[in-house]
């Protein structure tokens, strides 16, 4: 009876120790998305800029070579 207490103490104790490794690595997971995330937000504005640039360059593009015609 006592070596079943042992044994199930250890394994409590590396059920804990893994809980804590888990835990940790989900702290650094959320860090990680929220990194991610401002990123995106930020490369999202950089997107539409250059799309718009491009569609007025375009613009001035076609205007410019149907005026020459």
């Amino acid at each position: 009876m006592a070596d079943d207490m042992e044994d199930m103490a250890v394994t409590l104790a590396r059920l804990e120790e893994r809980l804590e490794h888990l835990h940790k690595d989900v702290d650094e997971m959320k860090a990680d998305v929220t990194e991610l995330r401002a990123t995106s937000n930020r490369w999202k504005g950089a997107f539409i800029v250059i799309l718009a640039v491009g569609g007025l360059l375009g613009f001035i593009a076609d205007w410019t070579i149907n005026l020459i015609r």
